[in-house]
């Protein structure tokens, strides 16, 4: 039994190496630059948290040479139970060495015909960013607020995506080169939560296509990016 006044989440496994290649689909497109953006999202928030300490990075690569790889093509063996789903290869011998992993995400939500329905898209964000931290190690959390919670309802499209401090400090566990059951926040150390749409911007040359997850969304991204052309054009 674990037991702890901090909250704690289970561990799965962890990548040796700290530069994940994965290998996304090219078609939908749309549904391409979401998970794009969903790795994107991981990387950046990885560096806010740890400041000099080891991240993960994701890196897409469709050469073959990727360790991580996605696909939107639910198994019948989950298609009634789940819309996302990782499978684990992990290293002869070992049960936290995590050689490979592959993704599945529902067809129902990353198909061609889901292209202009924001809420569609707002969806596939948010599954994506859950499934990209089960890649890099990390279980099941029973907190609503929080990306990891399992419970990924059609209604989740209208909740924010939210990383929490306990998310990110341990994937720097995982990336410092620990795997244990469990990683539990430290004591001095508040469980607090940050949008994982707050890293995606157009100024982050790696973002295809931001994700508008509001109308609210929508107008501050058009601002920014009129205030980027007034800026440039001043120089």
């Amino acid at each position: 039994m674990h037991a702890s006044t901090q909250p704690s989440i289970p561990i799965n496994g962890r990548f040796s190496s700290l530069v994940i290649k994965i290998s996304i689909p090219t078609s939908p497109a749309w549904a391409h630059d979401v998970v794009v953006n969903a790795t994107v999202a991981w990387n950046l928030a990885q560096v806010w948290q740890s400041s000099a300490g080891p991240t993960y990075t994701f890196v897409e690569a469709n050469d073959g040479s990727a360790t991580a790889k996605v696909s939107y093509d639910m198994p019948k063996a989950y298609a009634g139970i789940a819309v996302g789903w990782t499978n684990y290869n992990f290293e002869p011998g070992s049960r936290t060495s995590v050689k490979s992993t592959q993704t599945y995400l529902d067809p129902n939500v990353f198909n061609a015909a889901q292209a202009g329905n924001l809420t569609a898209r707002q969806y596939a964000f948010w599954l994506a960013i859950h499934e990209l931290g089960r890649v890099l190690g990390l279980g099941s959390i029973l907190d609503s607020s929080d990306i990891m919670d399992p419970m990924a309802t059609p209604a989740r499209a209208l909740d924010p995506p939210m990383f929490s401090t306990l998310d990110l400090y341990a994937v720097h566990v995982l990336a410092s080169g620990s795997a244990p059951a469990f990683v539990t926040l430290p004591s001095d150390v508040q469980n607090q939560r940050v949008d994982a749409r707050t890293f995606l911007s157009p100024a982050q040359p790696q973002t295809p296509v931001p994700e508008f997850q509001s109308y609210y969304g929508m107008i501050a991204t058009i601002c920014t990016m009129v205030a980027l052309m007034i800026i440039r054009r001043r120089k």
